[in-house]
Parts: structure tokens; C-alpha cells; sequence
């Protein structure tokens, strides 16, 4: 594991001196804690000649940074060395654990928020099930997380709508978007939830554009069973009202 030659980015990377470089040991500017991956790596590149890796290594001040690894077998000198090529990945890892962080603070967030939410693959795997989903359909997180949406819905549903056929058509038609009629538009729906009985759910469909062509589908849920129940009373009102003014007319 003795340095042969460096080029002058590590000496100023690694703030050692080209002369002070040679003849220091790889393990003298590695600072990863797991030896045992450290042997792991060492032995795949015996094995096969060339091996890639990520790993921490430091200056000569003490200040660690995360690298990838790409090492190769060379003939160095008629002698058989390895070469490796090392680029420090510090921002990336910074920028992936910010990404990490928002993603947690977002589904925190949403875990608040009243309405229920969904969010599920373009199979239909859910993959985000707010507690507002929860209290609406009755139905635990741990229990819907992983589950295919359509089979889920052929669950709750009640009435006309619960058409095993038909769901699997209308959510075929989602998420290859093929039908404009079912995207960012309010549908009302009759489910059946435990304790509680049949109650009126509204609910929207939208899809999530990610890179590459990809993305996923959200689903906003809000219980509007007491204000149909409302809706009702003040028709029936009305037409009660209409009745008596015809009568007296």
C-alpha cells in the first residue's frame, strides 16, 4: 500500500508535498472507520485487477472528505502496481443528505396536513400515506404502504363504484394518461370504513413529473360526508318551502 507518485491535484487536495507524499502508506490518508471493507476492497482488486469504491480519507490537517475510488492494475517500472483514481464527492454527499433532509421535513408536512394524502408508483405501489388518510379511510399506514392502489380502492369502495374491472380501467387510464377527464378533477365517492360507515369522500388525481420521463401520482382525500348531509337538509328545505309558497299561491 505504499504511494509510488501523485499528481500535483492530490498534493494540493491532500495539502502534502510531493516529496512528503511518497512512500506514505494508502492507510496513512484513509480515515474510513471499516477496516473490514477497507480488506474487502483491498482483495476484490487482487482478485479481478480493478475495483471501484467509496471511502473517507483526510488531510494533512485532519479534514476528511468522502471520495470515489476507481482502482486499476498497471504495470509500474516492470513492476506490477495500482493505480487509483480518486474524486472527492464532499458536495455531493452534502447535497444528497440536504435532499435526504427535505424529503423528511416534507413528509412531515404532509404527515400535518388534514387532508389525506397518497402518493403511489406508476404500478400503483403506494409509496406516502398521510395520517389524514388514515383517519379518513380507516385504514393504518403500515397497512397501506406497499399495497397496490386499485386494490385498495376495490376495498373501501361501496356502491356502484366498487367494479373490480372498472377501477383497474380507470387507473390504467391514470397513469398512462390516456384519459384527460380523470386528471386535476373532483370526483366524489361513497367508501365504507370501519366504526364509522359509509362516508363521502372528494378526491383529486395529479400527476409528479420527475427526471428522466418518470413520475409518480398523488391523490388528495377530504370527508365530505357531513357537508352532502348539509346539502341535503337545505334541498330538502328548499323544496319543502317551495311546496307551502305553491300551496298558499
Amino acid at each position: 500500500g505504499t504511494i509510488l507518485s501523485v499528481n500535483a491535484v492530490a498534493c494540493k487536495h491532500y495539502r502534502v508535498p510531493y516529496e512528503d507524499f511518497i512512500n506514505l502508506s494508502i492507510l496513512e490518508i484513509d480515515a474510513s472507520e471499516n477496516k473490514d471493507a477497507i480488506m474487502q476492497n483491498v482483495e476484490e482488486l487482487l482478485l479481478t485487477g480493478s475495483t471501484r469504491f467509496e471511502a473517507i480519507h483526510k488531510n494533512s490537517r485532519g479534514e476528511t472528505f468522502n471520495v470515489d475510488v476507481i482502482a486499476q492494475q498497471i504495470t509500474w517500472k516492470n513492476e506490477p502496481a495500482y493505480i487509483h483514481v480518486c474524486r472527492d464527492m464532499s458536495k455531493q454527499k452534502q447535497l444528497q443528505k440536504a435532499l435526504n433532509d427535505s424529503e423528511v421535513k416534507l413528509k412531515e408536512i404532509i404527515n400535518q396536513i388534514s387532508d389525506g394524502i397518497l402518493i403511489y408508483e406508476q404500478n400503483g405501489k403506494i409509496v406516502i400515506w398521510n395520517s389524514g388518510a388514515e383517519k379518513i379511510t380507516g385504514i393504518k399506514k403500515a397497512d397501506a404502504l406497499g399495497r397496490m392502489l386499485y386494490e385498495l380502492q376495490y376495498d373501501i369502495l361501496h356502491g356502484v363504484y366498487k367494479d373490480r374491472a372498472l377501477i383497474q380501467k380507470m387507473f390504467n387510464e391514470v397513469v398512462n394518461m390516456t384519459n384527460p377527464d380523470l386528471i386535476n378533477k373532483l370526483f366524489e365517492n361513497d367508501i365504507y370504513v370501519e366504526g364509522k360507515g359509509v362516508r363521502t369522500v372528494q378526491a383529486i388525481v395529479f400527476p409528479i413529473e420527475l427526471e428522466g420521463g418518470n413520475r409518480l401520482f398523488g391523490s388528495v382525500l377530504r370527508d365530505i360526508t357531513e357537508t352532502k348531509m348539509i346539502e341535503n337538509q337545505l334541498r330538502e328545505l328548499n323544496a319543502t318551502k317551495d311546496k307551502i309558497f305553491s300551496i298558499i299561491a
